[in-house]
């Protein structure tokens, strides 16, 4: 399967659980990957290739932690590159920014570099 295929039915995938299903956003790579791959097996080799790519095995347990958090923050970012419907999780970020007191052009910056949504929408 093609990168570009994967990406289409995780987006489907996350669009129908997120929007029509009205389920919380996944915190945890490896939920978001078994929750998705139980959708769609044909997904296990993305993953795969993903969880390989990041040299996951090679690095202590911290790192480990942080680094699933990365592939879970690139797999949304993929996804809201093409939808931007699909992806509760920079409007909950945005959200916690704003109830920590950032400032809304830190905020706004954030969005414009894709990582969050405007502080318009969390008003």
């Amino acid at each position: 399967m093609s990168f570009f295929k994967a990406i289409e039915l995780i987006i489907n995938i996350l669009y129908i659980r997120e929007n029509k299903e009205n389920k919380l956003t996944l915190y945890s790579f490896d939920e978001f990957r078994e929750i998705i791959e139980e959708k769609d097996v044909r997904l296990k080799f993305f993953f795969d290739e993903l969880y390989f790519s990041s040299n996951l095995l090679s690095k202590n347990k911290d790192s480990q932690t942080r680094v699933k958090k990365q592939l879970l923050f690139i797999c949304y970012f993929l996804c809201e590159i093409r939808n931007k419907f699909v992806n509760n999780a920079k409007r909950d970020l945005a959200m916690y920014l704003d109830s920590t007191g950032t400032f809304n052009t830190s905020i706004d910056t954030l969005a414009n570099l894709g990582v969050t949504t405007t502080s318009h929408t969390i008003t």
